[in-house]
Parts: C-alpha cells; structure tokens; sequence
C-alpha cells in the first residue's frame, strides 16, 4: 500500500531553481473559495491557500526546517490542520488561523499514527494508535485530551481516518494482515458500528469525503500502472466489490489527492513523469479542466 507519507518520501527532493514544480494534496475550502495546499517552493513543504476569486496566493507557512504536508479545512473555513514535524517519522499536528495566519501545535498526550482528521465540529482530532493489541482510534481535543473512541477495529494496519462533514461517521483504510492492498471502511461514531464500504483487488488511498456525506474519493491503481481518482457510496450496505467508478472522465497522468466543493468543484493533483505536480481543476459546467496558475506565490 503507498501511504501520503510514501508519496513523499517518492518525490522528495528539495526544489531548486529550474526543478520540476510541486503542487500538493489540494483542498478546497467549505464555501469553495480558496484551495489551500502543500508546496515545494522553498527547501521542504510549506503551505500555501489560493483565493479562486482573486488570484491570490498566500503562503501560511514559511519554516524551512519542517515538513508541512497535506492540509484540511475547519468546516467554518475559519482554520487549517496539517501535520508537521522535523521528518517524516516526527509528526505533530498544527493549527493555523486563516484570518491571522497564526499557527499552534496541538499537545497530543499519546503517539499518532499516520495523519489525523479533524472533527466535523472544528473541535477535536481523530487518529490511530498503534498498541500491542491491536489498532486504537482516538478522539483528542485542541488542548490534546484524549478519549478513547474504539479498540474494536478491522485487524491489519488502520489509517487515514477521515471525518464526514455530517459529524456522522469516520472512514478510514484498513490493510489485513498479509493483505498488499488497503480497503475502505466507515464507522458510525454514534453507535461504534463498523462497515466495510469496499473490498477489492486495488489499492485505495489518499480518502477524501464529498460535501454532502454520502461518497467517498479515493485514488488506485485499476489498470494501466497509473493510479486515478475514484469514488464509492457512503449510504449503501453491500459492500463493493466492483469497478468503482471514475471521479474524473478523461486521461492524465498519476493523480493522488482530490477534493469537491459545494458546488461540485474537483480539485486535485497530477503527477507528471518529470516528477512535477500541479494542481488542476474542474468547475461543473467546464468540458475540461485548468492547471492552477501556482508559479508565483506571496507571503501570508
């Protein structure tokens, strides 16, 4: 299974002068305004929030000695949480405030495994333990507190835990033991209940959830060696076991991330075979979609 923290390590070298552009794990903001994302602009990724109204590219964070990656929105729009840490193996989690462009870290008690998602409510994280019994998933407040939300989890390696916008439910990928591939599942974080959304041949990665709760976007490796964007029903109880269905209805090369906004907005990256990544997107009543105009960037 190629983890975030892999596609990393994959194209991880520094950007210089005349090197291929990065572009990463795009995200569009609830209202659908801005994207905010990671960059290689300046030694190691910082993040960066585009303004789709204006044009404007502001960097939020400009830290030359860590690694920020893979940013996601507070459902008021208000905040951005990314992991950050000295190496890839040392991550913590930060807070950044959009309006101030201010940054904290959030004091987790307990180790994190893999990133964390953060609540529907704004208020809280979830994430994996690793423990000698088996995966935990936890709920941890922005001061770090943490409750203990279940230890009944699928066996094998949990990750990705990623919170619907409803509040409703966490869907997360597991990998079974001796399994080479990741499956999708949810869990009710009313009930505890957990259901197996797919299970499949392909690996499926990099989870995104869509505005209304009731799909789940993935990207995997089907057919041709290159891996696309995809998605799978929230609200059904069969468990699929077939070709899903494409996010995206036309060729490109290898996409990873991807996120839709309010209005249907597809926003996602594309990794080119010079290693370069760009940020593309496709507006609902577009034919075809548009690279994001990233060369130049400001400070926040």
């Amino acid at each position: 299974m190629i983890s975030s923290f892999m596609l990393l390590a994959l194209f991880a070298t520094v950007q210089t002068d005349g090197a291929a552009i990065r572009d990463h794990a795009p995200a569009l903001s609830p209202d659908g305004r801005s994207i905010a994302y990671y960059s290689y602009r300046n030694g190691l990724p910082d993040i960066y929030v585009f303004d789709r109204q204006t044009g404007e590219i502001r960097q939020l964070t400009d830290t030359p000695e860590l690694w920020e990656i893979e940013p996601f929105w507070s459902t008021d729009g208000t905040q951005l949480a990314f992991p950050a840490g000295i190496s890839m193996r040392r991550l913590a989690f930060r807070m950044a405030d959009i309006a101030t462009g201010t940054t904290h870290s959030v004091p987790f008690g307990l180790r994190v495994t893999g990133p964390a998602s953060l609540s529907a409510d704004g208020q809280a994280f979830f994430f994996f333990e690793r423990h000698v019994d088996g995966d935990r998933l936890w709920r941890a407040d922005i001061n770090g507190v943490g409750h203990l939300v279940s230890n009944r989890l699928p066996e094998g390696r949990n990750s990705i835990p990623q919170a619907t916008p409803d509040g409703q439910s966490l869907v997360f990928l597991n990998t079974a033991p001796d399994a080479d591939a990741a499956d999708i599942y949810a869990l009710d974080l009313a009930t505890g209940a957990i259901r197996q959304i797919s299970e499949t041949p392909w690996d499926e990665g990099y989870l995104g959830i869509t505005p209304d709760s009731l799909r789940v976007t993935f990207s995997a490796e089907i057919e041709g060696g290159t891996r696309d964007l995809y998605s799978l029903p929230l609200d059904e109880h069969a468990v699929a076991r077939h070709r899903p269905a494409p996010l995206l209805s036309f060729e490109g090369n290898t996409r990873f991330f991807s996120s839709i906004g309010p209005d249907g907005t597809i926003a996602y990256d594309e990794v080119a075979d010079d290693g370069g990544a760009r940020i593309w997107i496709l507006d609902p009543d577009a034919l075809r979609p548009q690279m994001l105009p990233l060369d130049s960037y400001a400070h926040y």
